[in-house]
């Protein structure tokens, strides 16, 4: 456990940036419609953290050089998921808020389908370089800038309207 305690707060607070500020706005601006952006950002962090431990940690999938320092692969891991999870977050918030065009409200599902895309997100492209370390750049970054959007426009397609959600009545089963 102190390979995790030695990593320097500013990593952890670059990975964690995103969800606090996300966090603040809703708060602010006292909408329940935040709550999406918010849990695609936290599981970005929570996925790419521990994706980056267990390859680092216990697959032990890193370069030569960091043979005898693993804990500053974890860092440089960490860093550039960080990067990736940022950029990601926002290109997903941007993309909710330029495709939104009524008043839109966070549904149980939408929270959900957000989430879900928020793991694959970060998940796919180690899945990718792991499996084939030869693959050019270009397919990565192409996924990192445009499934942010797709996903943005996934999670859209479940999030009911602000007037469909205030008069929806539970139902009893």
């Amino acid at each position: 456990m102190s390979r995790v305690t030695a990593i320097p707060v500013d990593i952890w607070l670059m990975l964690l940036f995103p969800s606090v500020a996300i966090a603040v706005v809703g708060t602010i601006r006292r909408t329940a419609v935040w709550l999406v952006p918010l849990s695609f950002s936290l599981t970005t962090v929570i996925v790419a953290a521990a994706e980056s431990f267990y390859t680092v940690f216990v697959l032990q999938r890193f370069d030569q050089k960091f043979r005898d320092a693993p804990g500053a692969a974890f860092e440089l891991s960490l860093f550039g998921d960080a990067v990736i999870g940022m950029v990601g977050v926002l290109l997903f918030g941007s993309a909710l808020a330029l495709f939104r065009r009524k008043d839109l409200a966070s549904a149980p599902r939408s929270i959900y389908i957000g989430s879900v895309l928020g793991g694959v997100y970060i998940t796919l492209p180690n899945v990718f370089y792991w499996s084939r370390v030869d693959i050019p750049v270009v397919p990565f970054w192409i996924f990192a800038l445009l499934f942010p959007i797709f996903a943005a426009r996934l999670t859209l397609q479940t999030m009911p309207t602000a007037d469909a959600a205030s008069t929806r009545t539970p139902t009893t089963g």
